[in-house]
């Protein structure tokens, strides 16, 4: 029997304008092209679908900030929804079917370009040719701190695998980590019992289930530090586990 592993998490998703259309709604696309995502935030109404910080308001209603943010699958931005007392996003609310992938980066300001000045003397005036400008280049983009979701998935052919099992997750720690002490991860049908070592290990406990059927994986969060960006490589998963099969992904 082939027990393929996905994450399944129950998520709160919504649609949202496109096309150059957008007004800087809930889940409206956003950015350069589009503009930036409404201030004053969006009231949503009890019944609709909310982020997990809600209610915070009467009667059921709920208020979030909006934050432009690109899409965990695509560089699309969207505005997503955020706590507006501390502006955390919801890492499982979808807009256009996809989660949020975390904060984007500062934009730079470029730094003005200077030029050089030929001065002659008084006494003995010096003729003097075109003044050449140069420019200076301009800084390149520091990347803000951003929480990235990565995805675990697990499968197996073993017909009847009902045993406990361990994956470990590696990563660069000079680019940030899983929380340390304070490690936040999502299993499918029971949450994992995790640990972060702060220094580039990840390591994930599942329990296994009696009826045959393994936990599918699980969705951790990755605090990315300032200035850096994880890249395809950075992250690798595996499981001393025999007869088990693990994928990392974000």
């Amino acid at each position: 029997m082939l027990l393929i592993a996905a994450v399944s998490i129950t998520a709160t998703s919504c649609g949202g304008g496109g096309g150059g259309s957008s007004n800087g709604n809930l889940c409206e696309q956003c950015g350069d092209s589009d503009g930036p995502c409404n201030a004053a935030g969006a009231d949503i109404p009890a019944g609709a679908r909310q982020p997990s910080f809600c209610p915070n308001g009467a009667d059921g209603w709920c208020h979030a900030a909006l934050v432009c943010t690109r899409k965990v699958d695509s560089a699309q931005r969207r505005c997503f929804p955020a706590d507006p007392a501390t502006q955390a996003l919801d890492m499982r609310f979808e807009c256009d079917g996809s989660r949020p992938a975390g904060t984007p980066a500062a934009t730079p300001t470029p730094t003005p370009t200077s030029t050089p000045t030929a001065t002659g003397t008084a006494a003995t005036p010096t003729a003097t040719g075109p003044t050449a400008s140069v420019a200076e280049p301009s800084p390149t983009p520091t990347p803000a701190p951003e929480e990235i979701a990565v995805t675990i998935d697990v499968s197996t052919e073993a017909d009847g695998f009902t045993a406990d099992f361990t994956v470990i997750v590696t990563y660069p720690p000079q680019k940030g980590s899983f929380g340390g002490s304070a490690v936040a991860c999502e299993g499918d049908s029971v949450d994992p019992q995790a640990t972060d070592d702060g220094n580039g290990t990840l390591t994930l406990r599942f329990q296994g289930d009696p009826d045959g059927l393994v936990t599918d994986g699980a969705t951790c969060t990755f605090s990315q530090l300032a200035g850096e960006e994880l890249v395809d490589g950075d992250l690798a998963a595996s499981s001393p586990t025999p007869g088990l099969e693990v994928e990392v992904s974000f």
